[in-house]
């Protein structure tokens, strides 16, 4: 199974990466497939850096375990180098390389790969017979990899320290007997990852296999694996760190794309299942064993964390509004896809290579959407009425120079545009047309078009949260009526400051309040007819400039931060991990940011390098390094543009940078901030503009008559921005009533929701909201340190943050004297050092503050419309009086522990399939989109008779296939062993044959002895493959097609079977 999930993970960035489809290799060569080949140091000079970059990028994305096991390669080649260097004589000849990112990637994959395949080859036959060449081979990479290994396994057991919240003592047990008193590995210890031969050991392999497993399948992994014997006297506890530190980086398997149709129940049941994780944010501040429990044992046996990675809250609130139809005229703003078109075949970009350019356009509407869903695949598989063709992921072929295979769009599930933090809409007020879809259309010069409807209006997501009381309160009629009033009070506004009709006498009849106007408007009514100082602005941003510069200067990683040391552990916290991508990142957009323009007016800037060209000088920084040719890299900005080329848009100082011939992406970042610096300096000095500045925008020319003309009618343009608060009136018109003991002059709309849950529904947040946390700036102002001086964590309530806050001053000054007698130096740099330190955790407190404050909020409001949505369909909900305080991860009572019965209907590769639960609990819907996502439903699915299965049978029958998995691949062996015993002269066959010795060559070799016939043949074969490659075979090989039976059923057709040969 690992090693489908490995090539399911490189076929996937093969595809992604646009890499030629005809490259792709068999599961036999992952060590040389085409992914791993196009990053190999040798093809540097013949491959494309935006792809390597991006190769790179993915491969740390869905291997988890790379970030550090390249540090790990990087170490062991560094202690190699040094080692060698013992014996060189002249000192000035000592040489350490700097290995790049991309370099210790590909080593590192090629070496765990090759070892990985040949332990497969050994432990999935009776006997493997390796080339004498094949075994040289394996013994020099499992040399590294041993290596690898060892050192990684350091650092995931002081990640799972630092996880999990385990003290030394708790892994005292592995890290007391991992190494011997003269610090070399103990071959004897039952968890040493190497073996006294310099191998791996059983756990060493262990280790490397669960790398390449999904968490799910770790588990049983591992449960089966020989540690886990009594003879260890291992405790429960023992038991889970050691699962936890092998599993700690696995594998992540992109995700199939997966369509399910939300009905008004399925919306309901996601927003109740949200409120039983917990949010990120306070999850990081709460004492470890507060953590734990949120990692729950799942239905299936499995630790589950529950935890909130984003917050979902508005398109939760999005697709309730949608699906209940609760808005007559208003339609969100939706995408549906992106439209491709060739623009060049042969494009020849900035680095001498040609390239092909396409270009692509957003395809954006409004609708509900599900609706809109429906209706932009038309039954022919193009675009609604366009003819054009939807491509999924599997069809597209990117880079492709035949323009027969354009226009396409990229088949993409209809979803929100939440861009920025804020929900566009518009106004569809055609009773024939509520669906708005974008205009396709060719243009004569051969460039496809994509007109799109600006949207009317835009909501801060800070704001959906009232919206969504205001509807529960007053009912979605009167909260549409009211943003329709709003937005045409604006409209009204803007058209009288275009018609020269506003005024400061009449500005008030626009029912818009001052707090609440454009601040361009009010300098209108105040008579300001001053643009703004250009030289003011300009004097601002060059000090902003400067001190951002002196900062990246003085945090700037250096050659020595890019090898691993003694005082650079990889792990630990003090570890400094250069960034090369990010680094390439800033750098790329400060070059050009710098460059000068000659373009004006509306074309102002368009006279800089493409996206292409921008993308290929920044991979071409991020993957410079020792190895590459610096006239290479050096004509990389020669070609665009940026030095040797027009002297009035020559870059400022990138020149000088060049010059100095810097050897990797680190060198080249530090020259170039110190130029900058140097440069900031000098126009600082002479008060010069700089490039990025644009002389002739609007806001620094003089604001008379004609200026407010155009700002009227561009205001008339763009989308209305909704003013905060603008539900605050109705919202406490409504309350005031039902809570007459609250002073409402210094309420908002947070706080009445909290209060209202309280007062009017006798109900609280949930009780994880109220229990202690930590923080950095709490910390400070407590001041409560170790015997080491060191400041000790503490976690407090939030009474007691208040309380510290409010003597926050006093403390500070505390703590700053403090730290001051701690240390002798005190020079500038301490102190500026220390006034950071402190700023930055108190802002850190503050956000971090503000987003929970905020989860509590939006939970309030999901539970209530949850809990009233399920009400229109089960009649005792309300009589149970559920309560938004019970609801916890690890309990059984309240809302969670409802049930009822439920249809889940979705789509995968325009299959759809069904899913029936007769008692479903609200808690455990999320088990349905596991079952969904499980890789052997495509394939069981095409067994089975009927378009619905059950929930219960289908999770019995994958439960059944696990137990099944390793029985069969015993039984494989079996019948191995037992054809070996009795036909010894298959070895000799296979040698001279020159083929390879496994379970195809053996059943084929009873073909061919007339000992078997081909029927017998397939069905074993088929069904080894089938579990082997984690799904289930054709269906004519399944004597029982009834769930929960097939699994069991197949394990004993290859059973009686592998008996049938003579």
């Amino acid at each position: 199974m690992s090693i489908m999930n490995i090539i399911t993970v490189l076929n996937h960035i093969h595809q992604i990466a646009g890499l030629k489809r005809n490259e792709l290799g068999d599961d036999d060569n992952i060590y040389s497939h085409p992914v791993l080949k196009y990053i190999a140091p040798e093809n540097n000079s013949t491959t494309l850096p935006e792809k390597r970059d991006l190769i790179k990028e993915l491969l740390l994305e869905y291997l988890p375990f790379l970030e550090a096991m390249k540090d790990c390669y990087k170490e062991v080649k560094v202690e190699k180098d040094k080692r060698n260097n013992k014996y060189v004589k002249d000192k000035k000849q000592v040489f350490i390389r700097n290995y790049s990112d991309i370099y210790c990637i590909y080593w590192t994959l090629y070496n765990i790969f090759s070892t990985l395949i040949n332990y497969r080859d050994k432990s999935c036959h009776y006997r493997f017979i390796p080339s004498k060449d094949q075994e040289e081979y394996s013994k020099r990479t499992e040399y590294d990899t041993v290596r690898i290994i060892n050192k990684y396994y350091t650092y995931a057991l002081r990640k799972t320290k630092e996880k999990y919240g385990y003290t030394t003592e708790q892994l005292s047990f592995i890290q007391n007997n991992r190494y011997t008193d003269d610090k070399k590995v103990n071959f004897n210890f039952f968890l040493s990852m190497q073996s006294s031969n310099n191998n791996l050991s059983h756990v060493g392999v262990a280790q490397l296999i669960c790398l390449f497993l999904q968490k799910k399948d770790v588990d049983n992994f591992l449960e089966n694996l020989p540690i886990y014997d009594n003879r260890y006297c291992l405790g429960i506890d023992e038991h889970m760190i050691i699962k936890r530190s092998l599993a700690l980086h696995s594998i992540k398997l992109p995700k199939e794309r997966l369509n399910s149709e939300k009905k008004d129940m399925a919306i309901a049941m996601d927003m109740l299942n949200e409120l039983k994780r917990c949010p990120k944010e306070l999850f990081n501040t709460l004492p470890f064993d507060k953590q734990e429990r949120f990692r729950i044992i799942s239905s299936d046996h499995k630790e589950v964390l529950l935890m909130r990675s984003t917050d979902r809250f508005v398109p939760l609130i999005l697709q309730y509004i949608d699906c209940n139809k609760k808005f007559k005229d208003i339609r969100f703003h939706v995408n549906m896809g992106k439209l491709r078109y060739l623009f060049s075949p042969n494009k020849l970009c900035i680095d001498n290579q040609e390239r092909v350019r396409m270009l692509e356009h957003l395809l954006n509407g409004y609708g509900r959407i599900d609706e809109v869903e429906y209706l932009r695949k038309a039954p022919n598989g193009t675009f609604g009425n366009t003819n054009i063709p939807i491509k999924g992921f599997g069809e597209i072929e990117r880079d492709s120079a035949d323009s027969n295979n354009y226009p396409y769009i990229v088949d993409t599930h209809t979803h929100y545009i939440l861009n920025n933090n804020k929900v566009e809409f518009c106004f569809c007020e055609d009773s024939k047309n509520k669906n708005v879809f974008p205009t396709i259309e060719k243009e004569i010069n051969g460039k496809w078009y994509v007109e799109k409807t600006a949207p009317h209006c835009r909501i801060s997501f800070f704001e959906i949260p009232a919206m969504a009381f205001h509807m529960f309160l007053c009912g979605s009629e009167k909260t549409e009526k009211l943003i329709k009033d709003v937005y045409n009070n604006y409209i009204s506004l803007f058209n009288a400051l275009k018609n020269g009709a506003l005024t400061e006498e009449n500005y008030k009849d626009f029912n818009i309040p001052e707090c609440d106007m454009p601040k361009k408007i009010l300098d209108f009514l105040k008579g300001k007819a001053e643009g703004k100082s250009i030289d003011g602005y300009v004097k601002n941003i060059l000090k902003k400039e400067l001190k951002d510069t002196r900062k990246r200067i003085e945090q700037a990683p250096s050659e020595k931060d890019q090898m691993p040391s003694k005082r650079n552990k990889i792990g630990t916290k003090s570890y400094k991990r250069v960034l090369t991508g990010k680094l390439a990142d800033f750098l790329a957009k400060d070059i050009v940011k710098y460059q000068p323009t000659l373009c004006a007016g509306d074309d102002y800037g368009i006279d800089r390098m493409t996206g292409m060209n921008y993308r290929i000088m920044q991979a071409t920084i991020a993957t410079y390094n020792d190895d590459d040719d610096f006239d290479t890299f050096y004509n990389v900005f020669k070609m665009a543009g940026l030095v040797d080329g027009d002297e009035r848009k020559n870059h400022p100082f990138l020149k000088k940078v060049l010059l100095s011939k810097p050897q990797n992406t680190v060198a080249f970042n530090i020259k170039y901030l110190k130029e900058k610096e140097i440069y900031l300096r000098n126009i600082e000095k002479k008060n010069i503009i700089p490039p990025f500045v644009n002389r002739e925008r609007n806001k620094w020319c003089e604001r008379d008559c004609e200026y407010y003309r155009i700002l009227g009618e561009n205001l008339l343009d763009l989308p209305i921005e909704l003013p905060r608060q603008m539900f605050y009136k109705d919202i406490r018109a409504q309350l005031e009533p039902l809570m007459p003991e609250i002073d409402f002059s210094q309420t908002n709309t947070t706080y009445l929701i909290a209060e209202y849950l309280k007062r009017v529904r006798g109900d609280d947040f949930q009780e994880f909201y109220s229990w202690e946390r930590n923080y950095r700036y709490i910390d400070f102002l407590k001041c409560i340190r170790d015997d080491n001086g060191r400041i000790c964590a503490q976690y407090t309530t939030t009474e007691e943050r208040e309380s510290l806050w409010e003597d926050s001053k006093n403390r500070t000054a505390e703590y700053k004297r403090s730290e001051e007698q701690k240390n002798e130096k005190k020079d500038k740099n301490f102190e500026d050092s220390l006034e950071e330190r402190i700023s930055s955790s108190h802002i850190k407190f503050q956000n971090t503050e503000k987003h929970i404050r905020r989860y509590k909020v939006q939970d309030a409001l999901l539970f209530m419309i949850a809990e009233k949505q399920f009400g229109k369909y089960l009649d005792d909900i309300k009589a149970k009086n559920f309560k938004l305080k019970d609801i916890m991860p690890d309990t059984d009572k309240g809302i969670l522990s409802e049930t009822m019965p439920i249809d889940f209907t979705f789509t995968k590769k325009n299959i759809k399939y069904n899913i029936h639960a007769k008692n479903l609990k609200f808690k455990e819907y999320g088990d349905l989109f596991i079952l969904a996502n499980d890789k052997r439903l495509e394939s069981l699915w095409k067994i089975l008779a009927t378009d619905t299965v059950n929930k219960e049978e289908i999770s019995e029958e994958f439960a059944k296939y696990d137990f099944c998995r390793p029985d069969i691949t015993k039984l494989v062996l079996d019948f191995e062993k037992d054809v070996l015993e009795k036909y010894p002269e298959i070895i000799e066959e296979a040698e001279k044959e020159y083929k390879k010795f496994d379970f195809k060559f053996i059943l084929d070799w009873l073909i061919n002895k007339k000992k078997l016939n081909y029927g017998i043949r397939n069905k074993l074969l088929l069904i080894r493959n089938a579990f082997n490659h984690n799904s289930y075979p054709d269906k004519k090989y399944a004597e029982v097609r009834e769930l929960p039976e097939i699994a069991t059923n197949l394990k004993k057709t290859f059973d009686e079977n592998a008996k049938k040969y003579e």
